[in-house]
């Protein structure tokens, strides 16, 4: 019985282990993303573009996706009306070295989170807005 106990006690200890190893370098990042979307807002207020360009990815020539959809890329003066200068709290979500981020949470049905996303990308330790738009 005492074995037991023990066998569950150290199982239970190894499962919240292994979810804290997944889930605080996530939020680590995740509070990095936030950090860039609110210095990308600041700059925004302050009207000064070639702020904008410096959260901005630069393009690159051998960019696959620039070439497919350069539609989905939005120009440096479209980032006031797609990220705001308001002070609501993005939603982020993140997947290996890429990012989507919501920037004005709008709720379906009341309940379903949802809105136009953003995609970043994590070069050289530093999160970049890509340009790319997803309508929602």
């Amino acid at each position: 019985m005492k074995k037991s106990r023990i066998a569950i006690v150290c199982g239970i200890t190894g499962v919240i282990a292994m979810a804290g190893l997944i889930i605080i370098p996530r939020h680590r990042e995740r509070v990095h993303v936030r950090n860039r979307v609110e210095g990308m807002r600041r700059v925004l207020k302050s009207g000064d573009m070639q702020g904008v360009a410096a959260f901005v990815l630069p393009k690159r020539p051998d960019d696959q996706a620039q070439k497919l959809l350069p539609h989905y890329r939005i120009p440096l003066e479209d980032y006031r009306m797609r990220v705001g200068t308001d002070d609501s709290v993005p939603f982020i979500w993140i997947s290996g070295d890429t990012a989507n981020v919501i920037p004005r949470v709008e709720y379906h049905f009341g309940i379903l989170p949802g809105g136009n996303s953003l995609e970043m990308r994590k070069e050289n330790g530093e999160w970049y807005f890509t340009g790319r738009l997803f309508i929602d």
